[in-house]
């Protein structure tokens, strides 16, 4: 299952503010209160940050109040036009952007969309209408444009927040009727808990997700990495986020893994010295692993300018790789909470007790062998062609009996070859014995 994790940005009079209950007379400048950023410009943020999916909400349109210098486009013009340039001014096209820019009409998302302000243009029950969405799913501008609507569904004081009659009615109803149009999203925005980490709505959500035919967004009230996996088990398909990030409950570099390396069988992890086995076993199982001990130096101090120690080198590579540090070490663990880097620690000496850990820690890892990545060097291992079958009998260890009957893989840049036999039933019986006790 893909799950997305989406950085909110709330834009007040051209500064990033921190959101908290709906109560937008409320809203400070983001940097008084966020432990990650020392600005509220919403350009250096992005920039620091370096999130793969944003959600911007413009709270002069949405207020219609208007800001000091006119209004925000030119701002979120930058954003979408710039995105995240690297120091070669290389523009970042992996960033995807979600706006609730308080499109009332047709004219509205037109503008909008002419201007290339997003990706996806969200239409909220506080601004817009069931007429406006129908219209605005089925337009031919949205294809031409390559562009999507999602729908939020505004929620305060337990009532949808809307000034359209079709719109008064559970939220749940409107959810079923949204399926009717082609919309890519539907966020679930319960402002009373926006900003505040008091939780999430469970029941409400699981119900949601059940009777939704779209994607369903949770927004407001995630306080914890749990939560999100919790999210992901009753069928919600993404999260906003903003506060647990700014306080650091949720760390920062699960803000830059793409939705598909949170699949279940895409996990990505470094590891420290103690953890050689397994590293393997997690290759073994499909997951794009990287050991200290194989690190080459240079590829872990090119993300580390200081070129400190291996301590700091191994978190800077995992932190600029978005990867899951693993270690045994607490120092390195308590290192990797301070900088905001994800980071487990195993407590345990056995490899399959370890990923029993890891499966208890909310990482969901596969537990079937997956033939894709040499357990020896974490490269990727392809099938050997009917026209390689020289290279099989060139090997000092390959049953040259099975050679085609059986089918054979070789690593692409070690060259270790593999089938499936003997050892692979054994490692398949001992993960069904994991499955079972777990």
């Amino acid at each position: 299952m893909d799950f997305r994790l989406i950085f909110v940005m709330d834009l007040l009079d051209g500064v990033v503010v921190h959101a908290k209950r709906g109560e937008r007379d409320q809203y400070k400048p983001i940097s008084l209160s966020s432990s990650i950023v020392s600005s509220s410009d919403p350009l250096h943020i992005v920039h620091e940050l370096k999130p793969a999916e944003l959600y911007i909400a413009d709270l002069n349109r949405l207020t219609k109040t208007g800001t000091k210098t006119g209004d925000n486009r030119k701002i979120l013009a930058d954003i979408s036009n710039q995105r995240d340039k690297d120091r070669d001014g290389n523009r970042n096209s992996e960033l995807r952007i979600m706006l609730d820019y308080g499109i009332t009409g047709m004219k509205d998302l037109k503008a909008a969309v002419d201007a290339r302000l997003a990706d996806n243009f969200v239409l909220g029950t506080e601004t817009a209408s069931m007429d406006l969405i129908a219209e605005a799913s089925k337009s031919e501008m949205l294809n031409e444009n390559r562009v999507t609507v999602s729908v939020s569904v505004d929620i305060l004081n337990n009532e949808v927040l809307t000034c359209s009659r079709g719109f008064k009615i559970a939220p749940l109803s409107i959810i079923k009727e949204l399926n009717e149009y082609p919309i890519h999203d539907v966020i679930v925005l319960d402002l009373d808990r926006v900003g505040t980490k008091s939780g999430i709505d469970f029941d409400l959500l699981a119900r949601a997700a059940e009777v939704s035919e779209h994607n369903i967004i949770a927004g407001g009230g995630v306080k914890s990495y749990e939560e999100i996996f919790k999210l992901e088990e009753i069928g919600v398909k993404g999260a906003l986020v903003a506060t647990a990030i700014h306080d650091r409950s949720i760390p920062l570099s699960a803000l830059r893994i793409r939705a598909r390396t949170r699949r279940k069988n895409s996990y990505r992890f470094a590891t420290d010295r103690m953890l050689g086995k397994l590293s393997r076993w997690l290759r073994i199982l499909g997951h794009d692993t990287v050991y200290a001990a194989e690190m080459e130096l240079k590829r872990i101090k090119k993300v580390n300018e200081a070129g400190d120690e291996e301590d700091n080198a191994i978190l800077a590579f995992a932190d600029c790789e978005a990867r899951i540090l693993l270690t045994r070490d607490k120092s390195l663990a308590g290192l990797a909470r301070k900088k905001n880097v994800h980071c487990i620690q195993i407590k345990t000496g056995e490899a399959l007790e370890q990923l029993t850990e890891l499966l208890h820690q909310g990482i969901n890892i596969n537990l079937e062998p997956v033939p894709v990545r040499c357990s020896e060097c974490n490269a990727r291992i392809r099938i050997v062609g009917e026209d390689e079958m020289s290279i099989l009998k060139k090997s000092s260890y390959v049953p040259l009996s099975m050679i085609g009957v059986w089918k054979f893989r070789i690593c692409e840049d070690c060259g270790r070859i593999y089938w499936e036999g003997s050892h692979w039933r054994s490692m398949r019986e001992q993960l069904k014995k994991l499955r079972d006790i777990n």
